[in-house]
């Protein structure tokens, strides 16, 4: 009996003990499986390139640079046009071949028209409009290791690959072309764009199609620093080419200051 009695304690304390050590590794391991992916896309973040500006950085971050011509009455484009869609990356080792270009210009497009196709050129109070032409040029792509993608995706449930693309926006004046603005933009691959981890340009169009979205916010910030007087004022310095007003544009602003 007694016999009986001390297996039975000891093989309690043997499962106790089993269980003890199998718990305490998985506070450790799950979370730092979890980690993984956060990690991974910390530390092949990429920062957009400063580029070239002649005007006023409206916006400066890491994946996000709006660059804005001075004296510009934004509030007074209502309609945004799509004038071309293209793919400049320049990658030595892998070039996209012709089919791979065209499905990333296919993506932006679309995107960019579903975002501003309704505009049709007329404010709230029916007067028309400026038209805003856009030119946009995927400047730089990465691409996404599916391979890896698909077996941490079997492990922890999540990919580790991250894709992405970074787009150059150039806005100019749809009567006379002056480029009004530049907005660069960048997107990556994110955790639970599961389907899109699986395919070698996924992440790479999934980042572009969101980027419409962000470049309307940019707009809207423009839009939101519009001074009607400071677009007059610039638009007469810029006529003229020099510090003295024209008298159509010192009329122009006293009709707008009444």
């Amino acid at each position: 009996m007694k016999v009986r009695i001390m297996v039975h304690t000891l093989v309690l304390m043997g499962l106790s003990a089993l269980t003890a050590w199998a718990q305490a590794p998985s506070v450790v391991i799950v979370p730092a499986m979890a980690s993984i992916p956060v990690v991974a896309r910390l530390a092949t973040a990429k920062k957009l390139p400063m580029p070239e500006c002649r005007g006023e950085i409206v916006v400066h971050k890491s994946n996000e640079i709006v660059c804005a011509t001075l004296g510009v009455d934004w509030a007074a484009y209502g309609k945004v046009e799509v004038a071309s869609v293209e793919v400049a990356s320049i990658d030595a080792k892998r070039p996209l071949t012709e089919q791979e270009a065209a499905k990333l210009v296919n993506t932006l497009k679309e995107s960019l028209e579903k975002r501003f196709g309704h505009l049709g050129g007329r404010s709230e109070s029916g007067a028309t409009t400026r038209k805003l032409m856009v030119r946009a040029i995927v400047t730089a792509v990465h691409r996404t290791n599916k391979t890896v993608n698909i077996l941490t995706l079997a492990a922890i449930q999540s990919p580790v690959s991250f894709g992405g693309a970074s787009t150059h926006f150039e806005l100019s004046d749809g009567e006379n072309g002056r480029v009004l603005a530049q907005i660069d933009l960048s997107g990556r691959g994110r955790q639970y764009d599961v389907f899109s981890s699986t395919r070698t340009l996924g992440h790479a169009q999934k980042a572009l199609s969101r980027m419409p979205k962000q470049f309307d916010r940019d707009l809207k910030t423009l839009r939101s620093k519009s001074n009607p007087l400071n677009a007059v004022q610039g638009a007469a310095l810029q006529a003229t080419g020099s510090g003295r007003y024209s008298a159509a544009a010192e009329e122009q602003q006293n009709r707008r200051r009444r």
